[in-house]
């Protein structure tokens, strides 16, 4: 079995280095315009020379591919498939897809890494004790990601901004994000001309 193979969709022949053919183990005998590569002193291909390259009969190749069915450990087969289920893999796999041959003598891991950080899920944030005694101590505000469908006024985002004192909301209409700026001095100018009082503090999720 050789690895580190490259593939070129546009090179229509393959190719193979003799180096890597004795790395492997195997050897390789050149005599009179002809090639023969052995394993274990057994003759599995063989050639012939045209000009400068030695061509390998097809045929023998192919009956050798199909000779030996190599299984994949189940874990292999488990991130080739979208990290499906280990069950379900057993249970479907080989009828769904033709040469699905799992390697049951291979000791699966409990959990992998990947499903791991793709499906792990947070745990609610505790409540906060910090509670405003005024209106405009806190203020909280987000920017939401451009909507579907724009508004009337051509607007993809909105901009809120909550009290949380009140709970007196007030939502900007944005043709783009730069505008969040000027939407939250024309929410202060507003507020705190009515209140005659200053905002403390605004939280955000700082997306941006």
């Amino acid at each position: 079995m050789l690895s580190n193979m490259l593939h070129i969709p546009s090179v229509n022949t393959r190719f193979i280095a003799v180096s890597a053919l004795e790395i492997k183990g195997g050897e390789v005998l050149f005599t009179k315009g002809r090639a023969k590569i052995l394993i274990g002193g057994k003759i599995i291909a063989s050639g012939i020379r045209d000009h400068k390259l030695y061509w390998l009969n097809a045929a023998p190749i192919s009956d050798l591919n199909h000779a030996k069915s190599v299984s994949t450990s189940l874990q292999i087969w488990h991130q080739r498939m979208g990290h499906m289920s280990h069950s379900a893999l057993r249970a479907h796999g080989p009828k769904a897809l033709k040469g699905l041959d799992i390697d049951e003598s291979t000791v699966a891991p409990p959990l992998c890494h990947g499903c791991e950080l793709g499906k792990s899920t947070r745990q609610p944030f505790p409540g906060s004790a910090k509670k405003a005694h005024r209106i405009l101590e806190i203020i909280h505000s987000d920017l939401a990601s451009p909507m579907q469908s724009d508004s009337l006024q051509g607007s993809k985002y909105t901009a809120t901004f909550v009290d949380d004192y009140s709970w007196h909301a007030v939502v900007y209409y944005l043709r783009s994000k730069d505008q969040f700026v000027t939407a939250l001095k024309q929410f202060l100018s507003w507020a705190e001309t009515q209140m005659s009082d200053k905002m403390r503090a605004l939280h955000s999720d700082r997306g941006g």
